[in-house]
C-alpha cells in the first residue's frame, strides 16, 4: 500500500485553528463527519470522544510539531486519515512542549490494523523538512502531492 493512497484531499484542512487540545479534537470529529466518511454524520460526538478517550492514556502530541491523535472506532468501515494544518500552532500537550502543527487524525475500524501505515507515516515524517513544507501549503492539491511525493 502506498502512503497516499490512505489520503483523500477532501480530508486534507489548512488554516486549522482552535484554542486548545480538547476544542481541536471536537472539531477534527465534526470537520470527518461533514465529509461523509463516518458511517453516520451524527457519530461526531462518538468519535470525539473516542480520541479523548485514547488521549487519557497519553498525548499523541509526538514533538517536533506534529501530533498523531488516533482512535479505533466502530464508525468507520475503512481506514480514515484526516491531515489539519495549523499555521500558528495549537498546545497539544506534546513530549517536547511545543505546539502542533501538523495533526493526523487517524480513525481505524475494529478488526484491522494500522500497523503498517502508521510505519510508513514515521517514516515520511523523519524527513528533514517535511513539517516546513506542510506548514507553508497553499492547498489541498500541495499537501497531497507532497504526501504522493514520498511515495516515489
Amino acid at each position: 500500500m502506498k502512503l497516499v493512497d490512505a489520503f483523500k484531499k477532501e480530508l486534507i484542512f489548512l488554516d486549522f485553528e482552535a484554542p486548545g487540545k480538547v476544542q481541536s479534537i471536537v472539531t477534527m470529529a465534526s470537520l470527518i463527519a461533514n465529509t461523509g466518511c463516518l458511517d453516520k454524520k451524527d457519530q461526531a460526538v462518538e468519535v470525539a470522544q473516542a480520541l479523548l478517550d485514547r488521549e487519557r492514556l497519553g498525548s499523541t502530541g509526538f514533538g517536533k510539531r506534529i501530533a498523531i491523535p488516533h482512535t479505533r472506532n466502530h464508525a468507520v468501515k475503512d481506514l480514515v486519515v484526516a491531515v489539519f494544518i495549523s499555521r500558528h500552532g495549537i498546545d497539544f500537550e506534546s513530549a517536547d512542549y511545543m505546539p502542533a502543527n501538523v495533526f493526523f487524525t487517524i480513525l481505524v475500524p475494529y478488526g484491522s490494523s494500522s500497523l503498517k501505515f502508521l510505519a510508513t507515516l514515521s517514516r515520511m515524517l523523519r524527513e528533514k523538512k517535511i513539517i516546513e513544507c506542510f506548514v507553508k501549503a497553499t492547498s489541498q492539491d500541495e499537501v497531497y502531492d507532497l504526501i504522493a511525493s514520498f511515495d516515489r
